[in-house]
């Protein structure tokens, strides 16, 4: 199954004084994207921009999600159950954004031996990402987690 690679911006505090910024040379997985706007809620987490697309399957993201915030609560609040209802595509992107590994990195092209020429295959050819704003807006799409704070019964 398919699924985009974002960048955007984090607004850590609420104030606007903490902002981290995710990269494309670093970029985060739609799914994660969704458990930072739970954890820091869905205003502080803006400028989201799909710049690539890979492939992955719903129970294998929520795997690598838990490794990597060692902690299966929020991964479980998120996406509850064994095989979780994931989204992993952004609503309303295309899906002909350049290729990546399962890490959101880029895959590279592929070099002929005989003639030096470099010659990129089909199925990582797309379009190259968003240099505009953000299409992405809170709010507009169906919630992800009821009005209760992380952590409460």
């Amino acid at each position: 199954m398919d699924m985009h690679f974002c960048t955007c911006r984090i607004n850590l505090a609420g104030q606007g004084f903490h902002i981290f910024e995710v990269l494309a040379t670093e970029p985060m997985s739609w799914p994660e994207v969704q458990i930072m706007q739970a954890l820091h809620h869905e205003e502080n987490i803006y400028d989201i921009k799909p710049v690539a697309i890979g492939n992955s399957d719903p129970a294998a993201e929520k795997r690598r999600l838990a490794a990597k915030y060692r902690s299966t609560m929020v991964v479980e609040q998120v996406f509850p159950g064994r095989v979780p209802n994931m989204d992993l595509l952004m609503p309303g992107e295309p899906t002909d954004q350049p290729r990546a590994d399962e890490y959101g990195v880029p895959l590279p092209p592929v070099f002929h031996e005989a003639d030096g020429e470099q010659e990129v295959p089909g199925h990582l050819l797309g379009r190259d990402p968003p240099t505009g704003p953000a299409v992405f807006k809170p709010g507009l799409h169906r919630r992800l987690l009821p009005d209760t704070p992380i952590g409460a019964s």
